[in-house]
């Protein structure tokens, strides 16, 4: 399973979590779900993905990563390798989640 990031021109990112990356990018793109948070936009881009080993551990660090609330943190994960580094340490240590 895989937590991602997804970003869009106008300034908006989306947390998520799936099995299938490629295939949950077309469905924000398309707007397949109509309920979606990501249906007025179609120029989604992936900038950052993590594994899980389950779709549990997922949801926990998908929920976490929203927790912190912080375009700032966000921007960190996707841009600082050391950062992002940092972020998995304390994934491992808070939820004994080792991300890939």
């Amino acid at each position: 399973h895989f937590i991602y990031i997804i970003y869009t021109a106008n300034l908006q990112d989306y947390i998520g979590e799936t099995v299938n990356i490629s295939d949950r990018l077309e469905e924000h793109k398309t707007g397949h779900y109509n309920e979606s948070s990501t249906k007025y936009a179609d120029d989604w881009v992936l900038v950052l993905s993590l594994q899980a080993d389950s779709r549990t551990s997922a949801r926990v660090v998908e929920r976490y990563i929203k927790s912190m609330k912080s375009k700032k943190f966000i921007k960190k994960l996707i841009s600082e390798t050391a950062y992002l580094d940092v972020f998995k340490q304390i994934v491992k240590y808070k939820f004994q989640i080792e991300l890939l």
